[in-house]
């Protein structure tokens, strides 16, 4: 997210900032995840779960996601919250 924020303050076109995200994404996922053992010994992953750390850090892209929990909040009543997911949704589209 940081690298997509950053990209967008340079006023890159979002169809690259999409692509660069997609690809920075996992690949930082997957690095984690491959190296945590090596960093915390206590801890290792196998390669499904390193396979579902790749494809949660490119769910935030998804502009679907932002724009469900945008209407539960909405139902909800957490109106505020809401509103800025749908508006978060509208401008990645």
């Amino acid at each position: 997210m940081l690298v997509r924020v950053m990209l967008f303050k340079m006023k890159l076109f979002a169809l690259f900032v999409f692509g660069v995200c997609g690809f920075v994404g996992p690949l930082t996922g997957y690095l984690i995840a491959h190296y945590l053992d090596v960093i915390v010994p206590e801890i290792t992953l196998t390669n499904a779960q390193i396979q579902i750390s790749m494809m949660i850090s490119v769910l935030l892209l998804v502009p679907g996601f932002p724009f469900i929990n945008g209407i539960l909040d909405l139902f909800k009543g957490y109106s505020s919250m809401g509103v800025s997911r749908l508006i978060t949704t509208f401008f990645y589209c």
